[in-house]
Parts: structure tokens; sequence; C-alpha cells
């Protein structure tokens, strides 16, 4: 967690406790007076809202704010040129000593003179929650953070924070202003390809890139490129590094972020290029999940370029089964978000050498507790068995396809993944049922050429002539499949 962070959770516990305080004065002063019953239950409840209000902003906070740190940090220096003003408040934040908040403080290029630490500490704190958060409403329609009302439009997604309508400013003489053009790509690039990409466009708005752990932004000053970097240090202006060419300043954003990106511009006056990452250099190390996660329209030239190349069609198989610990699975992503080629994704998968084996694994892992369904941590297979009864079935065939073609041997080899997955999904015992028999009728045939080499060896009784103990009356089943 950033300091600046740790600074506004320090604010929002001072308000916490004024407010309170306040409250119970007050309360105090009137508890007694019959008159004034509705302004104490008022003020309970009012102290309750505060504490609520508390609990979610400091827990928004702690979970990071580095892409509203960016996407301000950017606009106030592209777009209403205030990155002076920007720069001395989070100077002003970073000095403040967590105690004083009636202190003026002079801020440069502001229109209000003689500002208070409070309200500097207040302005930035509205800036940076609002465009933080994921506000997607919930199934009952209550948004995520109910209790933060100051920053929260109910309907805006911060993934596109950047677009038309939900971006809007006004400017000096109180005039709206929107978006003309937004547009991210993402994946695995290589630094030739990202300064393509950002020479392709003028550079007059806003430049994000961010992966799932961190967010930074790239802006194109005079002539020179700045990279701001929330997680910086640096407690004084400047807060950027500076550096004269375009592939230097690759070169640090890729040094911060590595090379599987999302790229996020946007622009007030002119059209956004950016190009369709699907090459399968662009779906490696990651690259697949962060497209899945952020740009899930690009899926079907995806699958469209696979039905071409064998080649790609293996990269996307082994990106499809790739898992990253905080988040999940590129597989369980596709589900979420266009389930017939999540069946077709599953297929490639099984395709695979040891397919079987690795989609077991695959729909067996935990996800993080930031899937799109809010399911908390729980696997892919979990998550399905809460759809309609159709997408069970759909997944059930294609698995049930596939063992269909297979030789007992491949079935034989299946048998320890099978038993580890319906450990823990017994109520998937019915898609595996035909493997099982086939299974057991494999083994039943092996114990019975077993035993005949044993009886030409050995007389048929359970002591032979010698002492010596024979299996075949002793009611023991020879290699005994696991029981389900």
């Amino acid at each position: 967690m950033s300091e600046i962070c740790e600074k506004l959770i320090k604010y929002i516990q001072l308000k916490l406790d004024q407010e309170i305080i306040n409250s119970l004065q007050s309360i105090l002063l009137i508890r007694d007076d019959p008159a004034q019953a509705k302004q104490v239950t008022f003020l309970n409840k009012y102290i309750d809202e505060c504490y609520a209000y508390y609990l979610e902003a400091k827990s928004a906070l702690e979970k990071g704010q580095c892409h509203g740190l960016s996407l301000v940090y950017n606009f106030m220096a592209k777009i209403l040129k205030k990155q002076k003003w920007w720069d001395n408040a989070l100077a002003a934040i970073f000095a403040w000593d967590e105690k004083e908040l009636d202190k003026e403080v002079d801020l440069v290029d502001s229109i209000n003179k003689h500002e208070t630490i409070d309200t500097i500490l207040f302005r930035c704190l509205n800036y940076i929650l609002f465009y933080q958060f994921d506000l997607n409403l919930k199934d009952n329609n209550a948004p995520k953070y109910p209790n933060l009302i100051n920053f929260a439009l109910e309907s805006m997604n911060y993934l596109k924070a950047l677009e038309s309508p939900y971006f809007e400013y006004l400017d000096e003489d109180k005039k709206t202003h929107t978006t003309f053009h937004a547009l991210k790509t993402a994946g695995h690039f290589t630094a030739d390809e990202i300064v393509r990409m950002i020479l392709s466009n003028k550079m007059d708005g806003i430049c994000l890139i961010y992966n799932d752990n961190h967010c930074i932004t790239l802006m194109q000053i005079d002539n020179h490129w700045e990279v701001y970097n929330s997680s910086t240090k640096i407690k004084k202006p400047p807060f950027t590094t500076s550096h004269a060419t375009l592939n230097q300043a690759v070169q640090k954003i890729i040094s911060i972020l590595g090379s599987t990106i999302v790229i996020n511009m946007a622009s007030p006056n002119h059209q956004i290029f950016l190009p369709l990452p699907i090459t399968k250099e662009n779906l490696q190390h990651g690259g697949l999940l962060l497209i899945l996660k952020n740009i899930n329209e690009f899926t079907p030239s995806i699958f469209a370029l696979a039905e071409q190349s064998k080649e790609y069609t293996n990269v996307l198989a082994n990106e499809l089964n790739f898992v990253d610990p905080k988040s999940g699975s590129a597989l369980f992503r596709l589900m979420c978000t266009n389930f017939d080629y999540f069946l077709k994704g599953a297929q490639l998968i099984l395709d695979l050498p040891d397919g079987l084996m690795l989609l077991l694994k695959n729909l067996s892992v935990k996800q993080p507790m930031t899937n799109p369904f809010n399911t908390g941590e729980s696997s892919a297979w979990d998550t399905l068995l809460s759809f309609d009864i159709q997408y069970q079935n759909s997944i059930k065939k294609v698995i049930a396809s596939f063992l269909k073609k297979c030789t007992d041997l491949q079935l034989a080899s299946f048998a320890s993944s099978i038993t580890l997955f319906l450990k823990s999904n017994p109520e998937s015992k019915l898609v595996f049922e035909m493997a099982l028999a086939k299974i057991e009728q494999r083994q039943a045939s092996r114990a019975r050429k077993s035993s005949s080499l044993f009886k030409q060896a050995t007389p048929a009784n359970n002591v032979n002539k010698e002492g010596g103990f024979s299996l075949e009356d002793s009611g023991k089943k020879l290699y005994p499949f696991p029981y389900f």
C-alpha cells in the first residue's frame, strides 16, 4: 500500500472520530428531552453510517489505488493542465503531520487561496476513489460500496472510466466535456510493438498501462516522455521519471510491469488506433488471460485463427490452461464471458497430451475472490454447477465425447486424475460413468489373466500342497478400482 493511501486512511479515521465525538456530544445534551427523541435516533443512525463509511473506504484504500492515482495524475497533467497544482497537493499530503487539519496550505496554481489541508485531503480522496472503484451493480441493484455516496456513480465500471459518457469533466467556464474516443488493447508485447502502438496516436489525452498487479501512466509533455508510478517513494515534485525518447520510457514501463500489459488510451479530440493482439506471441506468458479479462470481444478472432493453424491452436490451448494465482485461469474467465467459446476451449485442452488431467486440474483450481460472479474462492466446476442445467450438461457432453474416443489404456492412465477430481466433486460421477465402467472392466480382465497364470503354478485351493496361498478362492478382488 502506498504512503498516499496510508495518509488518506488516517484522514478518514480522524474525520470519523470528529463526527462521532460531535454526534455523541449532541446526544448527551438532548438525550433527556423527550421532544428530541427523533434527533437522538437520527444521530445514532448517523454514527452507524459514518462507521460503515470508514470501514468501506479503509478497505478500498488498503486494496490499492494505483488506477485512481494514475488516471487522476494523467488527467491533471494532460487535460486540465493542472500538473503543478496536483504535484503540490500530493506533496502537501505527504508532508501532513496526521494530526492538524485546519492548517492553511497555499498551493501553486490554485484558484482557492489559503486552502486547508482538510479540504485538500477531501478533494484528493474524492478524485482518487472515484476512478479506482469497480462500481458494477450487484444482483440486488445495490452498489458495491453503498456508503461511499460521495464517490459512486452506480452504473460505472472503472475499466470503462475513460469512455464517454462515463468520463466527464468541467472546464473553467463550467462547460461539460467528454472523451471523443477511447480504446484499449492487451497481451504480451515486445518493446518495439509498444513503441509502434504509442506512436500511432496523438498523445493529447490519457494513456494508462497496467496489468493485474499495478497501473502506471505514460505522458508526452513537450519533447520528452514522462512515466508516473504511484508506488514511487518520492515525496516532492517531480513525481514522474522523465525520458528523452519513447524507447527509454517503454523500457522503464517494462521494468515496472513486465511485457504482459493492457494499454488503455483516451483522447478528447482524436481517434485512437490500437491493433488486435491476436498473434500467438501476444497470447503467451499470460497474455490471453489479460485479453479475456479486459477485451473479450477479441475472442471470436482468436478462435478463428486457431482453426487455421495447428501451432496457433497449441499455443491457445496451453494459454487457456494457464492459471495465475491472483487472477485465476484463462479458461474460467472464458466460461464467465462466453460459454460457447469456453466449450471450444475445453475441447482444445482435451486434445493436448494428458489433456483430461490438465482440464480436470484447471476446473478444480480455486479461483480468486475477485472473480466475475463474486462467488468467493470457488473452483470453476463449483461455479459451473451454479449455472442452469443446460450449461452443466454441455461441458459433461464434451468430456463424455472425449472419453468415448479413448482407448482402454488411455482410460486406465486417467484413473488417478478422475479419482482425485471425484473426491472433491462427487456429484460429477455420471460424467465419468462410462470411463469408470471401462476401467473396471479392464482391471477385471487383467485380474483374470493374472489369476489364470497363477493357477498354472499352484492348485486351486486356499492352501496348496507346499503351504502356499492361492488368491482364487480368497474372495478378494485383484487391482480394485477406488470406490466412488
